[in-house]
């Protein structure tokens, strides 16, 4: 879903609390665990894409974090010029 250089947020404290178990771990492609939630609601960009997983700028590395895990950015609004009369 997403390439190098993307720029995504990490799912919210909400989605991690309606999906975690018991033991605090929300199982998706690769088990999002409590060690992660530090990341929730975080931006990071994509800086290595794999089969089924992704590397963020955030966490140095450590975690692989799959399309469950993540969400779009919204793209910044731009201002229409107004056209210039001559």
């Amino acid at each position: 879903k997403y390439k190098v250089g993307d720029t995504v947020k990490v799912k919210s404290q909400r989605w991690y609390d309606e999906n975690k178990d018991e033991h605090g771990i929300a199982h998706c492609e690769c088990s999002f665990g409590v060690d992660m939630s530090e990341y929730l609601g975080e931006t990071a960009k994509i800086i290595e894409v794999y089969n089924n997983h992704y590397e963020l700028d955030i966490d140095n590395r450590e975690w692989w974090w799959t399309d469950e895990m993540l969400e779009d950015t919204p793209k910044p609004k731009t201002k229409k010029r107004p056209q210039r009369r001559v």
